[in-house]
């Protein structure tokens, strides 16, 4: 995903536009506030606290794990291997339950 990035920042996979620079970044940080906002949009719609995770897994797109994992070569995890993904398309350790879908969610 790109995020808005500070010009004197380092960044792995920079991207300018217009003189605004972005910088390519993933990861729970960047999927948080998407998540945050669909439970909210949820609990808006009467879905019960006790549901909201339910249903956001339920009606989540899945997605399998990357088959060429070379873009993630620059972000390697904490210990300092490169990053691997394990599980199936249903549920893995990039994507959890998959891309989350809002209108699927809601309805």
């Amino acid at each position: 995903m790109l995020s808005t990035w500070s010009a004197n920042a380092p960044c792995a996979i920079e991207i300018f536009d217009q003189g605004a620079k972005y910088c390519w970044i993933q990861g729970t940080s960047m999927a948080g506030p998407h998540a945050a906002g669909l439970a909210a949009l949820l609990l808006s719609k009467g879905v019960a606290p006790r549901a909201v995770e339910g249903a956001m897994e339920q009606s989540a797109n899945p997605l399998p794990c990357p088959t060429d994992m070379s873009m993630y070569a620059d972000f390697p995890q904490f210990s300092g291997e490169p990053q691997e993904c394990t599980g199936g398309p249903g549920h893995n350790s990039f994507y959890g339950a998959g891309e989350i879908d809002a209108l699927a969610a809601v309805r």
